[in-house]
């Protein structure tokens, strides 16, 4: 077997993360692999030395899965409210869109897992003749923000294929192939447990009475009313006695989005047509949609369109 197959089917490539440490506060050994069309793993092992915070940004869209060994940091997006919380024989599945966030690590910890990254195309083509698990997808890729999709103990099964996936050299095409074969093993798992089973046994039990549903209309009433002084989730929680888990899984459930994206998307419609037609500049639009920097709102809004505030507001009839 010739190396020109080690490299076409897997094409490995050792090189440092994105995520940038001072040498004094970490070591950072990261593997990046490109198992084939679609599927990436990476290898990492991290040691840190002192609490640290790295800044993060992805132009990654797709579904990662997050097979933790050891875990003691955190992330916190930028954008949205979403957050990972790793936490050591837990895989957590996650749906990323383009993000930007912190990491936030503390000392004296160690952080070793295999991060599957599973792009689009790969996920129509393997579920082609499923119906169900289409129509998954295309919910979850409706989501202009990130989203938790399940966190779990690590089944047996994933633990094993993945500790020989992390202790592979991957020196030769016959390692390359045995690492292919454990990551598409671990896949008829994972994809199957997420696509299959997934509904949390927590979620199948709740459910909701006239008053409830009520409640959550009024919460959206309350946040799309309050853009610039909008409530906590705890705040809105007692203002509709509706207890916090009920009102965000609610909004899962019934609006296919978070309170925080919920409160998002409503500011950046409200922006773009200030932006559009008020003569408001863009640090009073920052203030009147709820973000205190103009650069905040920058962000936020180009992530949701794909286009920065001071491109439309050059459009405006009377701007000069």
């Amino acid at each position: 077997m010739s190396t020109g197959i080690k490299e076409s089917i897997f094409n490995t490539v050792k090189s440092n993360s994105r995520i940038k440490l001072p040498k004094e506060s970490a070591f950072i050994k990261s593997e990046a692999i490109n198992v084939n069309s679609g599927i990436k793993i990476y290898k990492n092992d991290f040691k840190i030395y002192k609490d640290s915070v790295a800044n993060y940004e992805s132009d990654f869209s797709g579904i990662t899965i997050n097979i933790c060994f050891n875990a003691n940091h955190f992330y916190i997006s930028e954008l949205s409210d979403f957050r990972i919380n790793p936490v050591a024989n837990h895989t957590i599945v996650n749906y990323i869109t383009k993000d930007k966030g912190q990491i936030f690590y503390k000392k004296d910890s160690e952080i070793k897992n295999i991060m599957i990254y599973l792009e689009p195309k790969f996920l129509k083509e393997f579920f082609r003749n499923n119906e169900k698990a289409k129509q998954s997808i295309k919910s979850i890729e409706k989501q202009k923000f990130c989203q938790s999709i399940k966190v779990k103990k690590t089944d047996l099964k994933t633990k094993v294929c993945a500790l020989e996936i992390y202790n592979c050299l991957c020196s030769s095409a016959y390692d390359v192939l045995f690492v292919q074969g454990k990551v598409l093993e671990i896949l008829s798992y994972e994809l199957i447990d997420l696509f299959e089973n997934n509904k949390d046994k927590k979620e199948q039990n709740i459910k909701f009475s006239s008053y409830d549903i009520k409640a959550l209309y009024k919460a959206k009433e309350i946040l799309s009313s309050n853009l610039k002084d909008s409530p906590s989730i705890s705040e809105l929680s007692k203002m509709i006695k509706l207890n916090e888990f009920k009102l965000k899984y609610g909004f899962k459930n019934f609006f296919n989005t978070t309170p925080r994206n919920f409160l998002i998307e409503n500011r950046m419609i409200k922006a773009k047509k200030l932006l559009e037609s008020s003569e408001l500049n863009i640090s009073e639009i920052a203030y009147e949609v709820g973000y205190k920097q103009a650069h905040n709102l920058s962000t936020a809004f180009f992530k949701y369109y794909g286009v920065k505030p001071k491109d439309i507001i050059k459009n405006r009839k009377f701007y000069y």
